[in-house]
């Protein structure tokens, strides 16, 4: 299986002195293992990066959170390789927050489509 590129950089975009973790995969490629949904629903939310008009990028802010997306897509069957940078020409394009956090350990294991 093809290796899974996990993008992990800081961005000014969510506190005023630019030092915020993001990780972020190419959101064909996160599907093979987990859903947007689950993804937002486990870490209370989630980030959107756009490359042009068919490239998506989805992951989650802050270091804990980065390293908790990593594993849980390795436990899952990922082959991560961690690139400590943006993905070029990246730019944000939403992000989403909820108040409640799903247990990470609760979740069903990701099935074959």
């Amino acid at each position: 299986m093809k290796p899974l590129t996990a993008y992990a950089f800081r961005d000014l975009n969510f506190s005023p002195d630019g030092d915020t973790h993001v990780c972020v995969v190419e959101r064909g490629a996160l599907s093979k293992f987990m859903r947007v949904k689950e993804l937002s629903k486990t870490f209370s939310g989630a980030v959107f990066y756009r490359r042009g008009l068919f490239t998506c990028y989805v992951g989650v802010w802050g270091r804990r959170n980065g390293k908790r997306l990593r594993r849980f897509l390795q436990e899952r069957g990922a082959t991560v390789m961690i690139e400590r940078a943006k993905p070029d020409r990246a730019r944000l394009a939403l992000w989403s927050t909820q108040k409640a956090r799903a247990n990470l350990r609760q979740l069903p294991p990701k099935t074959a489509s």
